[in-house]
Protein backbone atom coordinates (compact mmCIF):
# COMPACT_ATOMS: atom_id res chain seq x y z
CA UNK A 1 0.00 0.00 0.00
CA UNK A 2 1.40 3.37 -1.04
CA UNK A 3 0.78 6.58 0.84
CA UNK A 4 -0.16 9.29 -1.64
CA UNK A 5 -0.23 13.11 -1.65
CA UNK A 6 -2.64 14.65 -4.18
CA UNK A 7 -2.10 18.26 -5.31
CA UNK A 8 -4.72 19.66 -7.67
CA UNK A 9 -6.76 22.87 -7.77
CA UNK A 10 -9.79 20.89 -8.97
CA UNK A 11 -11.48 19.55 -5.84
CA UNK A 12 -13.40 17.04 -7.95
CA UNK A 13 -10.18 15.41 -9.09
CA UNK A 14 -8.85 15.32 -5.53
CA UNK A 15 -12.06 13.63 -4.31
CA UNK A 16 -12.07 11.20 -7.24
CA UNK A 17 -8.53 10.04 -6.49
CA UNK A 18 -9.25 9.86 -2.74
CA UNK A 19 -12.24 7.61 -3.44
CA UNK A 20 -10.50 5.45 -6.05
CA UNK A 21 -7.17 4.69 -4.38
CA UNK A 22 -8.45 2.50 -1.53
CA UNK A 23 -9.84 0.14 -4.19
CA UNK A 24 -6.29 -0.10 -5.54
CA UNK A 25 -4.94 -0.76 -2.04
CA UNK A 26 -3.37 2.70 -1.76
CA UNK A 27 -4.21 5.57 0.57
CA UNK A 28 -4.41 9.34 0.11
CA UNK A 29 -2.90 10.74 3.31
CA UNK A 30 -2.50 14.38 2.27
CA UNK A 31 -4.19 16.78 -0.16
CA UNK A 32 -3.62 20.35 -1.27
CA UNK A 33 -5.42 22.60 -3.73
CA UNK A 34 -2.79 25.30 -4.26
CA UNK A 35 0.93 25.70 -4.74
CA UNK A 36 1.40 27.54 -1.44
CA UNK A 37 -0.56 24.93 0.51
CA UNK A 38 1.36 22.06 -1.10
CA UNK A 39 4.76 23.66 -0.52
CA UNK A 40 3.90 24.19 3.16
CA UNK A 41 2.88 20.51 3.42
CA UNK A 42 6.06 19.11 1.86
CA UNK A 43 7.70 18.46 5.24
CA UNK A 44 4.50 16.86 6.51
CA UNK A 45 4.57 14.54 3.49
CA UNK A 46 7.97 13.31 4.65
CA UNK A 47 6.78 12.71 8.22
CA UNK A 48 3.67 10.85 7.01
CA UNK A 49 5.76 8.56 4.82
CA UNK A 50 4.32 9.69 1.50
CA UNK A 51 5.79 7.65 -1.34
CA UNK A 52 3.98 9.11 -4.36
CA UNK A 53 2.65 12.60 -5.07
CA UNK A 54 0.22 13.37 -7.89
CA UNK A 55 0.97 17.00 -8.77
CA UNK A 56 -1.02 19.08 -11.24
CA UNK A 57 1.20 21.38 -13.26
CA UNK A 58 -1.27 24.22 -13.55
CA UNK A 59 -2.57 25.10 -10.09
CA UNK A 60 -4.03 28.43 -11.20
CA UNK A 61 -7.26 27.06 -12.67
CA UNK A 62 -6.38 27.18 -16.33
CA UNK A 63 -3.57 29.72 -16.46
CA UNK A 64 -1.49 27.30 -18.54
CA UNK A 65 2.07 26.15 -18.07
CA UNK A 66 3.58 23.89 -15.43
CA UNK A 67 5.47 26.36 -13.22
CA UNK A 68 3.19 25.74 -10.24
CA UNK A 69 3.73 21.98 -10.42
CA UNK A 70 7.46 22.46 -10.82
CA UNK A 71 7.57 24.53 -7.61
CA UNK A 72 5.69 21.85 -5.68
CA UNK A 73 7.90 19.08 -7.08
CA UNK A 74 11.03 21.03 -6.08
CA UNK A 75 9.74 21.53 -2.53
CA UNK A 76 8.92 17.83 -2.23
CA UNK A 77 12.36 16.79 -3.46
CA UNK A 78 14.00 19.12 -0.93
CA UNK A 79 11.81 18.39 2.11
CA UNK A 80 10.58 14.87 1.41
CA UNK A 81 13.43 13.01 -0.29
CA UNK A 82 12.32 9.76 -1.84
CA UNK A 83 8.83 10.91 -2.78
CA UNK A 84 8.22 10.18 -6.44
CA UNK A 85 6.27 12.85 -8.31
CA UNK A 86 3.63 11.98 -10.87
CA UNK A 87 3.18 14.97 -13.17
CA UNK A 88 -0.62 14.80 -13.45
CA UNK A 89 -1.47 17.49 -15.95
CA UNK A 90 -3.34 18.35 -19.12
CA UNK A 91 -0.23 20.22 -20.25
CA UNK A 92 2.05 18.34 -22.65
CA UNK A 93 5.12 19.22 -20.58
CA UNK A 94 5.32 17.04 -17.50
CA UNK A 95 9.08 16.95 -17.12
CA UNK A 96 8.82 18.14 -13.49
CA UNK A 97 7.61 14.64 -12.59
CA UNK A 98 9.38 11.33 -12.27
CA UNK A 99 6.35 9.88 -14.08
CA UNK A 100 4.01 11.69 -16.50
CA UNK A 101 0.25 11.08 -16.54
CA UNK A 102 -1.89 13.18 -18.84
CA UNK A 103 -5.36 14.36 -17.93
CA UNK A 104 -7.94 13.05 -18.19
CA UNK A 105 -6.80 9.65 -16.94
CA UNK A 106 -8.59 6.37 -16.43
CA UNK A 107 -8.34 4.38 -13.21
CA UNK A 108 -6.05 1.82 -14.83
CA UNK A 109 -3.67 4.63 -15.86
CA UNK A 110 -3.65 6.08 -12.34
CA UNK A 111 -2.87 2.66 -10.92
CA UNK A 112 -0.10 2.14 -13.47
CA UNK A 113 1.43 5.55 -12.65
CA UNK A 114 1.56 4.65 -8.95
CA UNK A 115 3.14 1.28 -9.70
CA UNK A 116 5.74 2.87 -11.98
CA UNK A 117 6.58 5.52 -9.37
CA UNK A 118 6.95 2.88 -6.66
CA UNK A 119 9.32 0.87 -8.86
CA UNK A 120 11.44 3.99 -9.37
CA UNK A 121 11.64 4.35 -5.60
CA UNK A 122 13.05 0.85 -5.26
CA UNK A 123 16.09 1.54 -7.44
Amino acid sequence: MAKVFVVDDDGGIVEFIKAALPHMEHEVVLTATSRDEAVKMAGEAFHLGVEVAFVDGDLKSGAGGTEEGEAVATALRQRAPGVKVVAFTAQPDGRYGDVYLGKPARLAEIKSAIETALKLGQK
